[in-house]
């Protein structure tokens, strides 16, 4: 069986696109199974090459691209549907999977009417009323008009608003969870040596934010709940991530958010306990060496990072909204309203009080829960669903 990832990019690995190439590993270290990536951009933009290398060192073993510009034009997508065509034929791919909005446009046109199977994935939680411009409405389009391609979500709760905003047969879409590579559950904590790197006391304590430093993740929220325990309890938080003027396509007005955030803990004396690292390559080492896991949004159709979180053993604290609550149930983990400021703030208070007992039991529920979203299981579904399409 041949099967083609295809992505957008695959440089810079948030959620989705980290998934996609993870999906290509481990299907690559099956048996009669050969799993491709393509990018739909070209091969000329900084770091790509690398990338590429990278992919190929991890078992990869062909990387293709389609030649798009980064804000591409409707002839332009056009010509990459028909490069994206005439690959599929002259490599024989059986099915080709997408989880990224502008790929899976593309694919729904360059697998209508041929034998391959188009297998799409959606990651957040679409909504009428906010996805409106030209791109979501030629989404919808092109998932009614290719009536074979086989759609999933990653929560019960995504899976209902994709059918609702697509207005398409609920029985073309399933619920498939995100997963975890295996080596997530085994993770050694490096307390000491993390700290020196934060430049944390060795006894303190570290509450872990892990996410886009973007409004929606509840960014204000978490300082506020925790800025006034730093001292009193010894407590540092820890925000992994880019920060948004990182973001390709970001609204230059939003750009200066993780900056104002600073200054805001500045302005009530926090600042000392507050550290914005960027991206980080050892995220799993940093949750095994925390204390807790703060996860205060205001969206988030799955919450992968909160899967990493139980797996490491991490106690978490999250927000009670979409499909957070299908990620948790069955953990002693808090999940609280967004914007609960206080409610965060006595989860939080909570959890430092465990006695070892306690803390013990917590992470074996976490990590027991942590079991069900692995990214083995993640990929036999994405296979299932693949497989079970028929096209005449």
């Amino acid at each position: 069986m041949k099967v083609l990832i295809l992505t957008d990019q695959f440089v810079h690995l948030n959620g989705a696109e980290r998934l996609s190439i993870e999906l290509a590993e481990d299907l690559n270290s099956r048996p009669n199974i050969t799993a491709d990536v393509a990018s739909i951009y070209a091969d000329d933009f900084p770091g790509v090459a690398d990338a590429a290398e990278s992919l190929r060192q991890c078992g990869v073993p062909n990387v293709h691209f389609l030649g798009l510009s980064p804000q591409p034009g409707l002839l332009s997508v056009g010509l990459a549907i028909l490069r994206l065509r005439r690959l599929i034929r002259e490599e024989g791919y059986d099915i080709v999977e997408t989880s990224v909005t502008t790929p899976t446009i593309i694919a729904c046109w360059a697998t209508r009417g041929i034998e391959t199977k188009h297998v799409a994935g959606f990651h957040f939680v679409f909504d009428r009323a906010r996805d409106r411009g030209a791109k979501f409405a030629l989404l919808r389009l092109s998932a009614r008009l290719n009536k074979h391609v086989r759609f999933y979500a990653v929560s019960d709760y995504a899976c209902r608003a994709w059918v609702d905003f697509s207005n398409t047969s609920a029985e073309r879409t399933r619920t498939i969870y995100n997963g975890i590579p295996d080596e997530s559950y085994h993770i050694a904590p490096d307390r000491e040596s993390v700290r020196q790197e934060l430049g944390i006391p060795s006894t303190g304590r570290i509450a872990l934010f892990v996410g886009r430093i973007v409004k929606t993740k509840g960014i204000k929220t978490a300082i506020e709940t925790l800025g006034p325990l730093t001292k009193k309890h010894g407590l540092y938080l820890v925000f992994v991530g880019p920060h948004e003027e990182s973001i390709e396509g970001t609204d230059p007005s939003k750009r200066v958010f993780a900056d104002e955030m600073m200054e805001f803990a500045v302005n009530n004396a926090w600042a000392d306990h507050v550290v914005f690292t960027g991206r980080r390559n050892d995220v799993s080492r940093l949750m095994a060496s925390s204390d807790v896991f703060l996860h205060p949004t205001q969206v988030e159709s799955f919450g992968l990072v909160l899967v990493e979180a139980m797996a490491a053993g991490l106690p978490v604290v999250s927000s009670d909204v979409q499909g957070i609550p299908e990620v948790l149930k069955g953990t002693e983990s808090f999940m609280i309203s967004p914007d609960d400021v206080l409610g965060f703030r006595k989860a939080v208070l909570k959890v430092l009080e465990l006695s070892p007992a306690e803390a013990v039991r917590w992470a074996e529920l976490g990590r027991n829960k942590a079991f069900d979203f692995s990214m083995g299981k993640r990929a036999n579904a994405i296979l299932s669903l693949g497989c079970a399409l028929k096209v005449p």
